[in-house]
């Protein structure tokens, strides 16, 4: 298979990469692009025989020892969040951390560059970027803002449109299609998902399932389900109904028993999605369109609401509020055993590798049989996507740099987070390593999230939390302010396109 040849071909690079990790040197003259292949296109270059991607570089490519800046953010509570897949000091043993590190030094070498990093706060970051491109300072090459605050700052003419710079091709596969497809609006791309980055692939959802206790419930074999195209949420409600105990023996159900669902309440974006399901789609025109209401998003939602609102097998952490439990405790009660299923983000499952609960890993369900296609949410309040500030000096070396960047993070840092970090590290089994594949596979970024047109998506969510909740009334209420806020964000766009 080619992935176990790409694995191979990483694993020797890596072994390798401590015994040349000091060689090479820069030079010190100025940059230089041959004149008559400057804007040359990139392309993949793959072999069935070693099957290496290769951007294609125009020959002689030498940047004369630039530095290249990374501006990304963090938050101190959320370690495993950081961009770990941007910088990498030295090589440690991680897979993941000597990937990055071996792609940082064979870029470098390539280019004659530095790439250097810097961190500030999730909530600082965006202004900082704001402030430096208004007073006209080429301070970063790439910054990576958490979508939850991107909006802010999309629209506002700090970013490049990914499709005028001439030297990324956005069609070769080391950028992510969905992003592409999915983040613009009016041809305007100011932020996308690639390789060089894991963060993305950890705010992807999916779910995770105590094994001992499918084997005790006598479930059926799940992973086959997925790949019988049966694993749906009426199904998933079927297989957990059984599952809830009074463990503390209080007579009500609490933080102490156990569920046969632990969530918080993005379930109900993650459930939605994953039935096929957006609140924004887009016209011919590549503009934002305000399509929830339709009957079946309708009886969707219903059914969505009567699975996460049944608290006697359904275990809502919102529902309790951050008094009575800690932000991650329906991990921990995952953890101990508490529940058969678990919503998650796929970072969390670096969370639970000294956990002795025993689990795998499966997609978000479809809505029906029928449906052809599992879908996964990419979180907006765990992910960060590159944007390129419109004060850069020269686009078309950064967009070569960034090329050879995500090309090299294709044969090097996505089988390290595959093959290596999650499947050999976290990862208990085979089967979750082909579910994982499935889950990445098709992923969503839903304007409608990202932007909360009205605040409608926020809303949604939090219809969980209410009593009879109705769908209809909801959307009466703030399909004019979504459409309003759509209308907005589009003429600040087409201002921008002058």
């Amino acid at each position: 298979m080619k992935k176990q040849r790409l694995f191979a071909v990483l694993l020797a690079a890596l072994m390798l990469a401590a015994l040349f990790a000091a060689c090479g040197g820069g030079k010190d003259d100025a940059a230089e692009i041959p004149q008559d292949t400057a804007a040359a296109e990139t392309a993949a270059e793959t072999t069935e025989e070693d099957t290496v991607y290769k951007a294609d570089i125009p020959e002689g490519t030498d940047f004369g020892g630039y530095n290249f800046r990374f501006f990304h953010w963090y938050h101190s509570g959320w370690q495993e969040r950081i961009n770990k897949d941007l910088v990498a000091e030295e090589m440690n043993g991680d897979f993941l951390n000597d990937a990055v590190y071996e792609r940082n030094r064979n870029v470098e070498e390539l280019l004659n560059i530095k790439i250097t990093s810097q961190l500030e706060d999730l909530g600082a970051i965006g202004g900082k970027v704001q402030k430096a491109v208004s007073a006209g300072d080429d301070a970063w090459d790439a910054v990576y803002i958490r979508l939850y605050e991107a909006p802010t700052y999309l629209s506002g003419g700090i970013f490049m449109n990914y499709h005028d710079i001439p030297t990324i091709e956005l069609s070769a596969p080391w950028w992510d299609q969905g992003s592409v497809e999915q983040l613009s609006i009016d041809r305007r791309l100011y932020l996308i998902a690639s390789d060089i980055n894991v963060i993305d692939k950890n705010a992807t959802a999916g779910i995770a399932f105590n094994k001992s206790y499918a084997e005790s419930y006598g479930l059926p074999d799940l992973y086959a389900l997925v790949r019988d195209g049966k694993w749906t949420l009426s199904k998933i409600e079927e297989l957990y109904q059984n599952a809830a105990r009074d463990i503390d023996g209080d007579g009500e159900m609490g933080i102490h028993d156990q569920y046969g669902f632990l969530s918080k309440n993005d379930a109900m974006t993650f459930f939605f999605h994953g039935t096929g399901g957006r609140f924004i789609t887009k016209d011919e025109n590549d503009l934002p369109v305000f399509s929830f209401p339709t009957e079946k998003n309708f009886t969707v939602t219903g059914d969505i609401i009567e699975m996460t609102t049944d608290y006697n097998v359904y275990f809502n952490q919102h529902y309790y509020g951050t008094s009575v439990v800690s932000d991650q405790a329906y991990t921990k009660m995952f953890e101990n055993g508490q529940g058969l299923f678990f919503l998650l983000r796929l970072d969390e499952i670096e969370h639970m590798r000294a956990s002795e609960t025993d689990f795998g890993v499966l997609p978000i369900p479809k809505y029906s049989e029928e449906q052809d296609t599992y879908y996964s949410t990419v979180s907006q309040h765990t992910c960060g996507l590159m944007s390129i500030p419109v004060t850069i000096s020269d686009p078309s070396r950064d967009g070569i740099i960034l090329e050879a960047l995500a090309a090299e993070s294709k044969n090097l840092v996505q089988p390290a987070y595959y093959e290596v970090n999650l499947q050999g590290k976290y990862i208990r089994d085979n089967e979750s390593g082909e579910m994982l594949e499935i889950i990445l596979a098709n992923r969503v970024y839903d304007l409608g999230c990202i932007y909360s047109f009205g605040d409608f998506a926020n809303q949604y969510q939090e219809m969980t939390l209410k009593k009879n909740p109705d769908i209809a009334s909801l959307t009466a209420k703030y399909e004019s302010k979504a459409i309003a806020a759509i209308d907005k964000v589009v003429a600040q766009y087409q201002e921008l396109a002058g």
